[in-house]
């Protein structure tokens, strides 16, 4: 897993290079990162709003025909096929601690 992190960010060093802002999402929940997209991304006056959707999906059904960026992570462990994680969710403590490098 860590080597396949590495590659990634070797592979968008350039663009975060480039980037006027770069948010860690490493300790984020989904309402936290709307929250601070929000805060960063719209100025305050816009009259529209941001509307960021995080759905998981198999492949083997195809992703959704609607997604605007779409990112493989089935190099991470998946603690469904860990006996002792499969009725926890992703919040849970020992779920976290298996994707931490």
């Amino acid at each position: 897993m860590a080597e396949g992190i590495e590659r990634e960010r070797e592979i968008l060093r350039p663009l975060r290079e480039r980037a006027d802002v770069v948010v860690d999402t490493s300790l984020l929940t989904a309402a936290m990162l709307r929250r601070k997209l929000t805060e960063e991304l719209l100025p305050t006056k816009t009259p529209g709003r941001l509307a960021v959707t995080f759905q998981s999906f198999g492949f083997k059904y195809g992703p959704s025909r609607d997604a605007d960026l779409l990112f493989d992570v089935r190099f991470l462990p998946n603690p469904h096929y860990e006996l002792q994680l499969r009725q926890l969710t992703g919040a849970d403590p020992e779920v976290v601690a298996v994707h931490q490098p």
